[in-house]
């Protein structure tokens, strides 16, 4: 979905984010995981998402699960692979746009709803791709904003 995904993001940060993205692949598919500090996004680090792909069949390590996910959802997914989330119904819509994203090598967009333990949480999402070689997906970079 990376035509007019500019125009569909609607979170300043997520912009910023998108747009830092955008700088940093240059003239490539995809920004290699090394172009991306997250000491240079403190913007957004305590919304952001940081996962690690294994290949065939996909499989996705989360390394950095932002501090403020974790206080707004009350859990934290750090160090955990993502077919290991508490809201299964959750965890697998999450692997799956994963999964499309890794396969597409694009960035993807998206305004959801989720319910979780009784409420509704309404968020904002931007799953972004890094590769080492550009061709293959190594690690995702993802902002997450929630409305709360």
């Amino acid at each position: 979905m990376t035509v007019g995904i500019a125009a569909q993001i609607e979170h300043e940060r997520l912009c910023r984010l998108y747009e830092h993205w955008l700088a940093k692949r240059g003239g490539r598919l995809m920004p290699m995981p090394h172009d991306i500090d997250p000491l240079d996004l403190k913007f957004i680090l305590g919304n952001l998402i940081l996962v690690d792909v294994d290949e065939l069949p996909p499989s996705f390590h989360v390394c950095i699960y932002g501090s403020n996910l974790a206080q707004q959802l009350g859990y934290d997914m750090t160090g955990r692979n993502m077919a290991e989330h508490p809201v299964p119904r959750f965890g697998a819509a999450v692997v799956d746009r994963f999964t499309r994203v890794t396969e597409e090598r694009q960035p993807f967009w998206e305004r959801a709803r989720l319910n979780v333990d009784g409420r509704e949480h309404r968020f904002e999402g931007l799953i972004l791709p890094l590769s080492r070689d550009d061709r293959s997906v190594d690690r995702l970079l993802v902002g997450l904003m929630q409305d709360i």
